[in-house]
C-alpha cells in the first residue's frame, strides 16, 4: 500500500504539471497503476487489523461507504476546482490527503514483519 501510494503521489504530481496530452495520458495510467495498488491492500488491511468479526463487518462497511461518497462527491469537488483554479488542481489535491493517509498507516497499520 505504501508503494501503490507513492506512485500515486508521485503520478498526480506529474499530472498536475502536464504540458502535453501525451504526458498527461501517461500520468494518468500511472496513478491507475497506482490505484491498483492500493485499493486491494486497504481490504487486507482491514482483514488483518480487525480480527473480531463485527469490527472488521463495521471497517468494512466504512470502507464501502468512504467509497461511495468520493464517488458522489469527487465530481462535485472537480467541478468546483475547475471552476475556480488553475485545471491541474484536481490532481494536486490528491497530495495532502495522501500525506494524511500515509501518516495515518505509519501510526496505525501494524507491521507484521517487524525488523
Amino acid at each position: 500500500m505504501l508503494i501503490g501510494g507513492s506512485i500515486f503521489g508521485v503520478a498526480s504530481i506529474m499530472a498536475a504539471y502536464s504540458t502535453t496530452a501525451h504526458f498527461l495520458i501517461l500520468s494518468r495510467a500511472i496513478l491507475a497503476l497506482g490505484a491498483s495498488m492500493i485499493m486491494p491492500a486497504t481490504l487486507s488491511c482491514l482483514r488483518h487489523t480487525f480480527v473480531d468479526e463485527k469490527e472488521r463487518n463495521f471497517a468494512l462497511g466504512m470502507w464501502v461507504m468512504a467509497g461511495g461518497a468520493g464517488a458522489a462527491f469527487g465530481p462535485l469537488v472537480g467541478g468546483f476546482l475547475l471552476e475556480h483554479f488553475y485545471w491541474g488542481s484536481v490532481f494536486l489535491i490528491n497530495i495532502p490527503i495522501l500525506l494524511l493517509v500515509l501518516f495515518f498507516i505509519f501510526s496505525y497499520i501494524p507491521n507484521p514483519n517487524p525488523v
